[in-house]
């Protein structure tokens, strides 16, 4: 093996442990220099490293004639080699209404080579980014403002398992490679129209600069490397004191304590700051520099209650002494009513959770204190069938040790309750009047006392089986 893109590929193939032996591989080619070369240099090396490939050509159904030559080209090198080819086709057409036309083509792309992968039961999905390539990434990402994550670049590994063995490869040598072994391919005439940022800066910007660094491609390359380690060391700490401090997410919401969040160096803040929002969304899609740095100022701000809307219907609320990542509220309160006819366990379905129910005699319940979503009432003041629902406006109680009435959203605010948990509080009565405002505080007239001779106790837990969100009484 003496040609020297050879000897580059096999490298990356091992240091970034792109594929396994036995592997199969299925080898995005468009038709033009790089995925040719990348086919065929996976295929010279695929005996020694036990690869199984085949060759997937998507047609964006954007050239007419041209696209159709390409696939007759991708289909014939294939054959060639004995590879298995497929092709796909956009569908809906590319061309329909609506901007974004770079990025609805890369969707569809990657779309269509997953389904290739999983058809010829693949591991990996080889394409043909360069390092060329990866320089462009990070002068784009740069002009766009990006902090470290975006000059982090391409990555050599994403999941699903996309790999990009070309990725230390410059395009000169893909283009040596081609003419030492003879290989034709096609060029596609918009990647040399000046019309896309990414095209003037292949085609203007990176000429220019190269005359100033002519090792600038490399520099850029090593930066991403960089960039990429020392975010995923900022990252795996972001991880680590998230689950110190909440553990996993509940669901689509994080709670995160505010002062500890402020202490944090900023750059892991940030850092923080995105994971948290990766994890109750499933991803940081449309999530840019200025998006966080509003969150930091809900951090460190001055304001006791305020939030930050996020794309994708996503926020982040600051609730006194709490920050809660979450998504944003539809509107409405939340509906759900209750008949909780006597003793046993009852599904609340509409709240998600469950509600235990027990009497038990005054003498076998030593101590009335306990965890914050278990009450202890006075059994023969609490009537049966209770009711749940969460409280209405106009709705008032006997907080225990208080003589009047007061109303529950005077209680709950007063309590500092954040805005977008008052609205979900549930409500126990009994015969129309309130006997625990869940959570919070049972209503004095049902508290239990020396002439009480029976306890019930009221247990709520969500229907998976969990706790209830903790946070303050």
């Amino acid at each position: 093996m003496d040609d020297p893109l050879l000897r580059t590929v096999r490298s990356t193939l091992a240091d970034h442990g792109m594929v396994r032996p036995g592997d199969r591989v299925v080898v995005a080619v468009s038709g033009g220099a790089d995925s040719v070369c990348l086919l065929d240099a996976l295929h010279r090396l695929s005996p020694g490293l036990d690869l199984h490939l085949a060759a997937a050509h998507f047609d964006h159904g954007l050239r007419g004639d041209e696209d159709a030559a390409e696939t007759r080209l991708v289909a014939r090198l294939a054959s060639e080699r004995g590879v298995p080819f497929e092709t796909g086709r956009a569908d809906p057409p590319l061309r329909q209404p609506g901007g974004g036309l770079e990025e609805r083509a890369r969707e569809a792309r990657y779309a269509f080579l997953e389904r290739a992968r999983q058809r010829h039961g693949a591991e990996r999905v080889a394409v043909a980014h360069t390092l060329d390539d990866q320089a462009e990434t990070v002068l784009m990402r740069l002009l766009r403002g990006s902090g470290l994550p975006g000059l982090s670049g391409v990555p050599p590994v994403r999941e699903p398992g996309v790999v990009r063995p070309l990725i230390r490869v410059r395009r000169r040598e893909v283009e040596d490679y081609l003419d030492r072994h003879a290989l034709p391919w096609r060029t596609d005439p918009t990647n040399l129209q000046p019309v896309h940022l990414r095209n003037r800066i292949r085609l203007e910007l990176l000429p220019l600069l190269l005359a100033y660094q002519p090792r600038l491609v490399e520099h850029l390359g090593e930066l991403a490397d960089l960039a990429r380690e020392e975010d995923a060391v900022l990252q795996g700490l972001a991880r680590e004191w998230l689950d110190a401090r909440c553990g996993p997410p509940r669901g689509d919401r994080i709670t995160l304590p505010r002062q500890p969040l402020a202490g944090l160096p900023a750059a892991l803040r940030r850092r923080v700051v995105r994971q948290a929002v990766r994890s109750t969304s499933g991803g940081l899609a449309g999530i840019q520099r200025n998006h966080v740095t509003a969150v930091e100022g809900l951090v460190l701000g001055d304001r006791p209650n305020a939030r930050v809307d996020l794309p994708g219907g996503r926020c982040v609320r600051r609730a006194y002494d709490r920050i809660v990542f979450g998504p944003s509220r539809a509107g409405g309160r939340p509906g759900f009513h209750a008949r909780l006819p006597g003793p046993g366990s009852h599904l609340v379905q509409e709240a998600g959770l469950r509600v235990h129910l027990e009497e038990k005699p005054r003498s076998a319940v030593p101590s009335l204190s306990g965890p914050r979503w278990t009450a202890h009432l006075d059994a023969g003041r609490a009537r049966f069938p209770l009711e749940m629902r969460p409280w209405l406006p106009g709705d008032r109680f006997v907080p225990l040790g208080m003589r009047g009435r007061r109303k529950v959203k005077d209680f709950l605010i007063d309590r500092k309750v954040p805005a977008e948990e008052r609205e979900s509080v549930p409500l126990l009565l009994s015969a129309g009047t309130p006997v625990w405002l869940c959570g919070r505080r049972i209503d004095d007239r049902f508290k239990v006392t020396e002439e009480t001779e029976r306890v019930l106790v009221v247990r709520i837990e969500r229907s998976d089986g969990g706790n209830v969100s903790p946070g303050p009484s």
